[in-house]
């Protein structure tokens, strides 16, 4: 009996990876998955080089905390609380468009998956819009590996995994 399913394969190479990136991850977050040591690290120089006009935030998801992303400030004149981004946001050049790689993503824990959520999906820090030219993506192991990556679904339903 003959399907209606359409299926498409999961496997693009490192080149096709990147010009994914620069066509749609202005848009839709990419996560890359794919074996140890295959290059997923090494597409935020290659991106970095060919959009030298968009400076880059790099974040290594294993080595980080909540703090590390942003900070409650406390605004005394409204008695409401909000986040502070960190500086590796770039929220303070203005006007100029980030790449930001979310490397290592499955290795996070999960409080720092779920404060990431709404940079991945809504293309926010806190309160602050990111620049709506900026390209996102974030890289995971293989779960089959065996070296924690995991991600939650409602996490993985943000992203187009390749």
């Amino acid at each position: 009996m003959a399907s209606n399913n359409i299926e498409f394969a999961r496997n693009i190479s490192m080149a096709e990876c990147i010009a994914l990136i620069k066509s749609v991850g202005d848009k839709a977050t990419i996560m890359v998955e794919g074996h140890m040591g295959s290059g997923k690290s090494s597409m935020l120089r290659a991106l970095s080089k060919a959009l030298p006009d968009y400076h880059t935030g790099y974040f290594d998801m294993a080595c980080l905390d909540l703090g590390d992303l942003m900070l409650p400030a406390v605004q005394h004149e409204h008695r409401e609380t909000e986040f502070y981004p960190n500086a590796l946001f770039g929220m303070r050049h203005g006007d100029t468009p980030h790449i930001y790689m979310f490397d290592e993503f499955g290795k996070a824990s999960r409080p720092l998956q779920t404060a990431v959520l709404p940079v991945l999906l809504e293309r926010r820090v806190g309160l602050r819009k990111i620049h709506p030219a900026s390209l996102i993506f974030a890289t995971t192991n293989l779960g089959a590996e065996g070296v924690g990556d995991l991600l939650q679904a409602h996490a993985r339903n943000r992203m187009v995994v390749v």
